[in-house]
């Protein structure tokens, strides 16, 4: 079996932090046998678009050009699962620019799929707590994105009833 990464960024404030962050990645990626696509790599970039981000030396922003509406709040979520490791992330933006940011470790296996839906889940539930009005919603995954936008049929339709009742 062939494993890829997928969405992976090695972020550091120095050079020579830089490169040790390298090679433990490089050294984790051939214990479990992952690959990466080289057409996708790029090394050495100090500001990049990545996603709905901008990574840069100060930290991570939304892209201001993936934000179509200025009086709706933003939910960027992400999640990944490698092996044990289970992560989500999300980044929660008002039409003010106040930025909410939450990033946590699953406690259970989950796939990459799940672990995408997770944070979702997750992000949705913040927005609720918060009494957050018009959203708009981003996230890399086409099967998550056309399950909340209706545009794909869900294998499961209790997922997608409990997504859009949770709206």
């Amino acid at each position: 079996m062939d494993v890829y990464v997928d969405d992976m960024i090695i972020k550091s404030k120095t050079a020579s932090t830089h490169m040790a962050g390298l090679a433990e990645t490089f050294r984790m990626l051939k214990r479990f046998n992952m690959h990466l696509n080289i057409s996708k790599c790029i090394f050495g970039v100090s500001s990049r678009k990545f996603l709905e981000f901008i990574i840069h030396q100060r930290g991570i922003d939304t892209n201001p050009e993936k934000e179509h509406s200025k009086g709706a709040w933003t939910l960027h979520v992400d999640g990944s699962a490698i092996i044990e490791v289970i992560g989500v992330g999300l980044i929660l933006k008002s039409p003010s620019r106040e930025t909410y940011e939450r990033s946590f470790r699953l406690q259970f296996r989950a796939t990459n799929n799940e672990a995408k839906y997770e944070a979702l889940l997750h992000g949705l539930c913040l927005t609720l707590e918060m009494h957050v009005g018009d959203l708009e919603v981003f996230n890399d995954s086409q099967l998550l994105m056309g399950h909340v936008n209706r545009s794909y049929k869900a294998r499961d339709p209790t997922m997608v009833q409990y997504l859009t009742e949770t709206r």
